[in-house]
């Protein structure tokens, strides 16, 4: 394939000082730990986008976090360039270094360092295996969710590089929705801890930015990754289609029907008939298109899910229906689509693109592609994620052949700009690399580009991290500026051009209902984007809806409960327990961060945001993500705006995924457990599978306050289950069946259920309308009941737990002192503490979002310093890294 990509011209100082480099680097690691002479690193001058090639000045091998901090330090002394490196299975040149380049491997660091069944997570070194994690809990009861094709040799710090995600992730979402806390060596050394088994630290959401950022802002050496019991069944379906175009509506109306399966996958003929000569699975080679579908459950649930695909399939003509007999069957089914890259490289030299559409384009997306490649002379075979849109034309060529291979970059790169303009992206888990990096600009505005570029270089000023991958080669953000007229949100930018001329601050003002919440803003101005409001555009089908910021939360809520869809993250109302009037907004809510009891299973506001529309602080409107489930696009500037409370810019319209709504729900009760019987029974819950979606225990001193005093006498431990009815009621007998010998079982019907949690979510106890103190702590769910023992012994405490014990709602009689709550935090793990709801005494002495001294507790006062508008990305409110946390409480296996 000819060079038409361009690298960054190497450095000529540090390629003069090649032997002393080497030398020096010799000097930081342990023997065996470099790599320098040519015939060793010929296996590092390319990754699997084997178009491209360069030799590195030399590999380092590293065992140990201290070793990569070590080269780091001496790289950034020197300028020298940083490229990470896991497996090497980069799709999109993620992993190509330059000549004047360190590469930093991975594969040395791969010890699974702690398994903890009880808060069901893993933390595991960067070189660790995606499959390795599965295998490890396998006996287990559990696995780990993201599963790409190559998960047999890609590392989980190659995954959250490129934020990966695979068949499964229609259901169990991908990299980052599974990714809790990572280790990471910044460029100059410096090692930072982001996250943790306790959830959702006040802040700025660094860990979300981190995750595909393909290594340009450090390097992951250590994750805690989310564990999810193993379901009692699962079943794949092969259905044969007489046409491509039927097999994609067909998967649209599955998706808009309300019925979310765990797997869609998408094969056309070519690809078919390729994977059926390598695998032998059965697939029927009398049709155009092929659909796995496979679900999950018990007999009975997986019966009724699957009757229900069946007549959505008839409907649109399907020729085949095949279901697996047998484990094997079914292994094999998987098998021959897991094999669909390396079964086609048998037959012909490739491109696997890697765009995303909306599924309701999806018909008219791969009719497209198959006019392009033809009108280019070549072949293409359709191999593809189809339930979240991503697809992956496999561009058939002879690499041997110049004219031939520019003919099939060049039809890839018109499927990507498709992919654009259907209203997808360029990438959903390949990443751009440096393949993709030249068609940026048909994603993003140069105003867009600019502000990932500042955020990159707020990491990385020296742009020594992965050069040349992403963004052009060039080394600095400056001369980004680009206008824009939309007249709802030139008025927010014209009104913080004049801030920032004049030098004052802004308070972001949304509806209001959060005015109670920690420290008091105190600014020159506030700018209100409550009449910045309606729903831009919902597409049940799609299960995505765009609004403005300013859009009431209720109005947002209306519209989807009247398609029969929800915001899986089942946001909180701030308002009782502020005692607070005005509407909550769909936009206060994404910079918020919040979330309710669904939290702990169906993720954070975060994981729901898909795309932002934001002024930054040059007064510039700034895009960032889509619209699509998957999108590996640039940084994800859109998990940093969540949470960022309007100190990164002020959001002017917001898109977000949402689910159907469960036509059914119960939830089971465990009466008369005490806080550490009650953390145990809820962690048993979670370990069943039976898809438990909220856990929360209601010690007795606030029981008789939720539901009216209608809970049976003593502790309630209250364990939610939501879906079809039928699957219900099954999944609730046998949860009951399997908790009966904690305590007493009983059970809330549908009403109640909705009710009680409603009131969980909101925090009902507390919703007394005074100021005295209440926290919100997030601890890891096995940890919560003993710091509330601890402060039991020091101080008046009235609290309950939720997020299966990791979230601890506490009220306290007076206002402790933050470094006491930090130390009893430490103690049992690490965690986060958020004064809410501040007593007079407090309030304004704790700082917000501020550095913290020494120690394992996170303290801080949720509401930040106003935005003050500047020339790039900066905070009005600086963001807390937090100390490292130390070892867990609660360990069922160290490995």
């Amino acid at each position: 394939m000819p060079e038409t990509i361009g690298f960054l011209k190497p450095r000529q100082a540090v390629l003069d000082r090649r032997r002393e480099i080497v030398a020096d680097l010799a000097d930081l690691l342990p023997e065996g730990g470099l790599i320098s002479d040519e015939r060793g690193l010929k296996p590092f001058e390319t990754d699997a986008f084997i178009a491209y090639r360069r030799m590195p000045l030399a590999v380092v091998l590293p065992e140990t976090t201290e070793h990569v901090a070590a080269v780091l330090k001496y790289c950034s002394r020197y300028g020298i360039p940083i490229v990470p490196r896991g497996a090497g299975t980069s799709l999109s040149g993620g992993a190509i270094p330059q000549e004047d380049a360190i590469v930093v491997g991975l594969s040395k660091m791969s010890r699974i360092l702690d398994i903890d069944l009880f808060n069901r997570t893993a933390t595991v070194q960067a070189g660790v295996t995606n499959l390795n994690i599965s295998d490890a809990v396998s006996a287990d009861g559990f696995f780990y969710a993201p599963d790409p094709s190559s998960q047999l040799a890609c590392t989980i710090g190659g995954n959250i590089g490129m934020n990966s995600g695979g068949a499964h992730c229609l259901k169990y979402g991908v990299t980052t929705n599974n990714l809790l806390g990572v280790k990471m060596v910044l460029f100059d050394g410096t090692v930072i801890e982001l996250g943790g088994k306790a959830l959702d630290a006040p802040g700025y959401d660094l860990l979300g930015l981190v995750c595909g950022s393909e290594g340009q802002l450090g390097i992951v050496t250590e994750a805690t990754v989310r564990l999810i019991a193993k379901p009692e069944g699962a079943r794949p379906v092969l259905f044969g289609f007489a046409s491509s175009e039927s097999a994609g509506s067909c998967v649209a109306d599955i998706i808009g029907s309300g019925i979310i399966p765990v797997a869609i996958e998408f094969m056309d003929r070519p690809a078919i008939e390729i994977c059926e000569a390598f695998a032998q699975a059965g697939y029927p080679l009398d049709v155009e298109a092929l659909l796995i579908v496979e679900v999950e459950g018990s007999e009975a649930e997986m019966d009724a899910t699957l009757a229900g695909i069946i007549e959505i399939a008839r409907r649109h003509g399907v020729m085949t229906i095949r279901e697996s007999q047998s484990a094997l069957e079914a292994a094999l089914i998987w098998k021959g689509r897991k094999s669909a890259f390396g079964a086609t490289g048998r037959i012909a030299d490739y491109i696997c693109m890697d765009g995303t559409v909306p599924l309701s384009q999806l018909s008219h997306v791969l009719r497209r592609t198959g006019e392009i490649v033809a009108g280019y002379g070549l072949r293409v075979a359709n191999v593809f994620h189809a339930g979240d849109g991503n697809m992956h034309p496999l561009i058939l060529y002879n690499i041997n052949d110049p004219e031939e291979a520019a003919r099939a970059e060049a039809a890839g790169n018109d499927i990507l700009k498709l992919c654009v303009e259907a209203g997808g992206c360029l990438t959903g888990e390949h990443g751009v690399g440096i393949e993709k990096r030249d068609l940026m600009l048909h994603q993003y505005s140069r105003a867009d580009l600019g502000q990932q570029m500042a955020a990159r270089a707020a990491f990385d000023p020296q742009w020594l991290m992965n050069p040349s991958k992403v963004f052009s080669a060039r080394r600095t953000a400056r001369g980004m500026i680009v206008h824009f007229e939309p007249a709802s949100e030139e008025g927010i930018a014209s009104v913080v051009r004049s801030a920032a001329a004049e030098r004052v601050t802004l308070a972001v003002v949304g509806g209001g209902t959060r005015a109670g919440l920690g420290n008091p803003v105190r600014a020159d101005r506030a700018l209100s984007t409550r009449r910045l409001s309606g729903i831009v555009t919902y597409d049940p089908a799609e299960m995505t809806m765009s609004a403005l910021a300013g859009t009431p939360l209720a109005e947002v809520e209306s519209a989807l409960h009247a398609k029969g869809q929800m915001l899986s993250f089942e946001p909180m109302d701030h308002r009782p327990i502020f005692a607070t009037t005005g509407e909550p907004t769909i936009g206060g809510v994404f910079a918020a961060n919040v979330s309710g009891p669904r939290r702990y299973v169906a993720g954070a506001a975060r994981d729901s945001l898909l795309g932002v529309r934001f002024v930054n602080g040059r007064g510039e409107l700034i895009k960032a993500g889509g619209r699509v489930m998957k999108n590996v696009t640039g940084l994800d500037l859109v998990k940093l705006m969540a949470g960022s409370y309007g100190t990164l810019g002020i959001l002017t319209e917001v898109t977000f995924k949402v689910l159907p709504l469960p036509p059914a729900a119960a939830t089971v009760v465990v009466s008369g457990l005490n806080d550490a019987e009650a953390a145990a029974v809820m962690a048993e819950a979670m370990a069943q599978p039976v898809e438990v979606s909220g856990a929360s225990h209601l010690p007795e001193s606030v029981r008789s306050r939720f539901l009216d005093g209608a809970l049976p006498d003593g502790a309630a431990t209250v364990l939610r289950l939501e879906g079809l009815a039928a699957s219900v009621a099954i999944r609730a007998e046998k949860l009951g069946e399997k908790l009966s010998r904690f305590g007493r079982i009983s059970q809330l019907d549908e009403a109640q259920t909705r009710t009680l949690w409603a009131e969980i979510r909101d925090v009902k106890p507390y919703a007394d309308g005074t100021r005295r103190p209440l926290w919100r702590i997030s601890v890891a769910p096995s940890a919560g009941h003993q710091l509330v023992a601890a402060l039991r012994l020091q101080t008046g405490v009235d609290a309950f737990y939720d997020w299966q014990g990791g979230l601890v709602w506490l009220r306290m009689e007076a206002d402790p002192e933050a470094e006491l709550l930090r130390r009893y935090i430490g103690a049992v793990g690490g965690g986060h503490a958020a004064l809410l709801r501040a007593g007079e005494e407090a309030r304004g002495r704790i700082p917000a979002f501020e550095p913290q001294p020494p120690g394992r507790g996170t303290i801080v006062g949720t509401h930040p310093r106003p935005i003050r508008p500047v020339g790039h990305i900066q905070s009005g409110a600086r963001s807390s890294v937090g100390p490292e946390l130390g070892e867990a409480a609660f360990r069922h296996r160290a490995v």
